[in-house]
């Protein structure tokens, strides 16, 4: 409807999948998405897709339907993010009883953030976000996402919290955890000192 009857300045899409829903209100069976849907072509409003890491494999997997940049879109891949995390669930439920590993705790609420005040001057003053590099797949059908010795994903938008690792963040779970994810401890930086100096160079890179 937007191209017939203009009612925004820019959109936010925030972690979809590669579906899209009818016009009849029913959902989608993501084990029935076999093919992306993309934004339109045609579309000449700012549109800014913001995707956590575990968006972009099963069963969202948005990995189906990325396109490229455009002069109207931009996308954003954050690694090490997921799609539920213990900020969205909240401190009680950021460790369940009787499982072994945590719920995610990367920084994708700032991420979001970050993406919104990015839009907003986009559609404000007619500056672009940069583009950003995709998250590195091993796998396209279906999205497997490629992974560095630690089980931290390559590619895609990096903060200190995956180049200066103190935890494996991932937004995959251990097999059969369903829409929970976790972020594994490690014991990369038994220095303190250490892991602050390299977080603040990740963060300066940013």
């Amino acid at each position: 409807m937007h191209p017939l009857s203009p009612a925004f300045d820019g959109f936010l899409v925030h972690s979809r999948g590669a579906g899209a829903a009818p016009l009849s209100g029913a959902g989608i069976d993501p084990a029935a998405v076999t093919a992306g849907v993309r934004i339109r072509a045609d579309n000449r409003t700012p549109v800014l897709i913001l995707e956590s890491e575990g968006d972009i494999v099963p069963p969202l997997a948005f990995g189906l339907a990325r396109q490229p940049d455009s002069g109207w879109l931009r996308l954003r891949e954050t690694a090490g993010t997921a799609h539920a995390d213990a900020d969205t669930l909240g401190a009680g439920q950021a460790r369940l009883p009787g499982v072994d590993w945590r719920i995610n705790e990367g920084p994708h609420r700032f991420l979001a953030q970050a993406a919104l005040h990015a839009l907003q001057r986009w559609v404000c003053q007619g500056t672009p976000p940069p583009r950003a590099a995709r998250i590195d797949l091993a796998s396209q059908q279906p999205p497997v996402i490629a992974r560095d010795q630690y089980g931290i994903a390559l590619g895609g938008v990096r903060t200190p919290a995956v180049d200066v690792p103190a935890a494996t963040l991932s937004g995959q779970g251990p097999p059969g955890s369903g829409a929970c994810h976790r972020g594994q401890p490690g014991r990369l930086y038994p220095r303190p000192a250490r892991l602050a100096a390299g977080a603040g160079r990740a963060a300066r890179a940013v």
